[in-house]
C-alpha cells in the first residue's frame, strides 16, 4: 500500500543522521567510548607490554597522550583502497622500523567510518608496508649470503591481510605487486632499516572477542636461553565499533548522559571540531564529557582560548631537532621553536617561513644573518613562494655558503615549505654524492628533486610537503629562473 509520508519518514531520517554525525557532543562521547577498547586491548589483553602509536591524524584523537607514544606514523588509506594500492616512499615510515626493533613491536591505532570494520590504512596500508619491508630486506640479505636460495627462504615475506575484510582476489592482487615495490625501495635513497625479524601484521577490532595469539620473549628464545625473535608484531587495533545499519546508534555514557553513537568519530575533525585539538581533548577529557550538549560549545571555546591552539606546535619528537641534510653539507632543517638549538653565531644564516591567515603581502625582515619570509594564504601564496620565497632565499643561501658559513631553514611545524627550500637549496648546493657542488648546478629534473626529498625524509620521518609545495619546487629547479639566482 501506498504510504505518502514515506518520503517524509527518510527526509527526516536521513537529516537526523546528517545532524547527529556533525554533532560534537555525540562525537565527543563516542570517541571517549572508543577509547576505552584502546586502552583495554593495551592494558588488560597485552599488559601494557607493547606501546601505543596513533595513525595520523584520526588515531590521535582515540590515544591518550599520557598512555601513549608521540612517534610519527603516518599510514594514508588511499595507498589501501581498492586498485589504488601502494607503498609511498614519500611515507615510507622507515623509521617505525627500528622503533619496533626497541620496543618489540607496537599497537598502532587508527579508525573508520560506517561501512567497515577497519579502515584501509590498518587492513591493507600497514600489511603492504610489513611485506615490502620484509621483502627488500629479504633481497638484501639474499644478495649478502653465499646462496640467496637460503638467504630468502629464511626470512618470511608473504602478505598478511585480515581475511574477513580484505578477499582473498585483492590479496592476491596486491602479492603482485610487493616485489616491485620492494626494488623500489631498494633502488631509493631511503637507508633500509636493519629489522631483527620480520615484521607481522595482527588485526584487533571491537568484533573479535579475544588477542590474537602472538610470540613471547618465553616461547622465543634459542638454544643459549637469549631472546630471539621469531616475528616483530605489529598490531593494527582499529577503534571504533562497526556498526550495521551505519548509525547512529542511541547509547548512554558512563556518567550517564544520552548520545548518538557515531563510529569513526575520529575522523574527519574539520568538519565537526570546531578547532577543539586531540591534545586538548584528551586534557580536558572529564570536564568535555561532563558538559550537558547545551553548554558545551562555550566550553569548547574557554579551551581554546586558554590553550592557544591556534599556534602552530610541533607534535613528534622527529619535528623538534635540528638535522643536517645531508650530513656535513651545512644545510640544517628545523622548526622555528629550535631557532637557536644551534647556537648564536656569526657563521650561520637563519632562513624563517611561516603561513599567514591572511591573503594581504607582508614585508620580509632581513639582516645579514637572518631572513624572515612571510606566505600569504591560499594561490597568492604559491605564487608568492615560487616567485619570492625560493629566490631570495636561494640567492641569500648562496651567499652565505660562498663564505662558509651555515644556513638554517626553519618554519612553525618543520612539515611542509620548510621542506622544500631544502629540497632547493640541497640540489643547488650538493650533488648526487652528498658533497659540496664546485661549480653551479644543472637543470634538475624530477628524479633529482625526489633523491633529495628522500634525503629528508630519511632524517626527518615526519615531514609531509604538500603537492602544491612540490610543484613550486619542480617548477623553480626546471625553469630558467634558477639558473639567474
Amino acid at each position: 500500500m501506498f504510504d505518502p509520508f514515506s518520503d517524509t519518514k527518510s527526509s527526516y531520517q536521513a537529516i537526523r543522521k546528517h545532524s547527529a554525525a556533525h554533532d560534537v557532543y555525540n562525537r565527543l562521547h563516542s570517541i571517549a567510548k572508543d577509547t576505552e577498547f584502546v586502552k583495554r586491548v593495551s592494558q588488560d589483553w597485552y599488559e601494557d607490554q607493547f606501546v601505543v602509536i596513533p595513525n595520523q591524524r584520526c588515531g590521535t584523537w582515540y590515544c591518550d597522550p599520557k598512555t601513549s607514544c608521540s612517534e610519527y606514523a603516518y599510514f594514508k588509506s588511499t595507498d589501501g583502497h581498492m586498485g589504488q594500492w601502494d607503498f609511498s616512499l614519500r611515507r615510507a615510515n622507515l623509521h617505525l622500523v627500528d622503533f619496533a626493533n626497541r620496543n618489540g613491536g607496537f599497537i598502532i591505532v587508527d579508525s573508520t567510518r560506517r561501512g567497515k570494520r577497519m579502515p584501509d590504512a590498518l587492513s591493507k596500508t600497514v600489511p603492504i608496508w610489513c611485506a615490502v619491508i620484509n621483502r627488500a630486506v629479504a633481497k638484501r640479505r639474499a644478495a649478502e649470503c653465499a646462496s640467496s636460495a637460503d638467504g630468502e627462504d629464511m626470512w618470511n615475506t608473504d602478505l598478511y591481510c585480515p581475511p574477513t575484510v580484505v578477499s582473498p582476489t585483492e590479496k592476491s592482487q596486491i602479492e603482485t605487486c610487493i616485489d616491485k615495490w620492494a626494488d623500489q625501495l631498494l633502488a631509493s635513497s631511503l637507508t633500509l632499516p636493519n629489522p631483527v625479524a620480520p615484521l607481522r601484521p595482527f588485526f584487533i577490532h571491537p568484533s573479535i572477542a579475544h588477542s590474537p595469539s602472538l610470540p613471547t620473549k618465553k616461547n622465543s628464545s634459542n638454544a643459549s636461553g637469549s631472546y630471539c625473535p621469531a616475528l616483530i608484531p605489529i598490531i593494527c587495533l582499529s577503534a571504533s565499533m562497526f556498526i550495521q545499519h551505519g548509525g547512529p546508534e542511541p547509547m548512554r555514557s558512563r556518567s550517564g548522559f544520552g548520545f548518538e553513537y557515531i563510529q569513526g568519530s575520529g575522523d574527519d575533525e574539520d568538519f565537526w571540531a570546531q578547532g577543539l585539538q586531540p591534545k586538548s581533548f584528551h586534557q580536558h577529557r572529564e570536564r568535555l564529557l561532563s558538559t550537558p550538549k547545551q553548554d558545551l560549545q562555550q566550553v569548547i571555546e574557554e579551551i581554546k582560548a586558554s590553550s592557544a591552539q591556534g599556534i602552530a606546535t610541533p607534535n613528534s619528537a622527529h619535528l623538534s631537532n635540528i638535522v643536517e641534510i645531508p650530513p656535513n653539507s651545512g644545510l640544517f632543517l628545523g622548526v622555528t621553536s629550535a631557532k637557536n638549538d644551534l647556537g648564536s653565531s656569526d657563521k650561520q644564516l637563519i632562513l624563517q617561513l611561516t603561513r599567514l591567515t591572511q591573503e594581504e603581502l607582508v614585508d620580509p625582515t632581513q639582516t645579514d644573518s637572518y631572513l624572515f619570509q612571510r606566505i600569504p594564504k591560499s594561490k597568492k601564496g604559491e605564487i608568492y613562494y615560487l616567485n619570492t620565497v625560493l629566490p631570495a632565499f636561494a640567492e641569500a643561501a648562496s651567499t652565505a655558503m660562498d663564505q662558509g658559513n651555515d644556513v638554517l631553514v626553519i618554519d612553525d611545524d618543520g612539515k611542509d615549505v620548510s621542506v622544500g627550500v631544502m629540497v632547493v637549496l640541497s640540489w643547488i648546493f650538493v650533488d648526487d654524492d652528498g658533497k659540496r657542488r664546485s661549480g653551479p648546478p644543472p637543470t634538475a629534473t624530477k628524479s633529482d628533486t625526489r633523491k633529495r626529498l628522500q634525503w629528508i625524509l630519511d632524517k626527518r620521518p615526519g615531514a609531509n610537503p604538500s603537492r602544491s609545495t612540490l610543484q613550486r619546487v619542480n617548477e623553480f629547479l626546471m625553469s630558467p629562473r634558477r639558473s639567474q639566482v
